[in-house]
């Protein structure tokens, strides 16, 4: 089940690429994720790299804060007790 999720766009060889930063509960399926991308969204929607975090960075306001999930793509590895993050070879 996931509780939070934000989406950026992530440097890769054509522009950019969708990037999906979840809070997911502890039983949190990738491939159940994947699965349900497929059916539910269009190629260029799904997320191709998809990183479970423990929060979303947010605001006093409530919104989430995008740059410094860009940032923690550009600094490296989020949690190097985590697995890398996972990402699918084709559309």
């Amino acid at each position: 089940m996931v509780h939070q999720a934000a989406v950026i766009g992530e440097r890769d060889e054509y522009g950019q690429a969708v990037a999906a930063f979840i809070v997911a509960a502890s039983g949190f399926d990738r491939n159940e994720f994947d699965a349900w991308s497929r059916q539910e969204l269009a190629g260029f929607q799904r997320p191709r790299t998809v990183y479970q975090v423990d929060e979303l960075p947010m605001t006093a306001t409530g919104k989430v804060k995008r740059n410094e999930l860009a940032e923690r793509i550009v600094a490296g590895p989020l949690d190097p007790s985590r697995p890398t993050p996972h990402r699918k070879n084709s559309l």
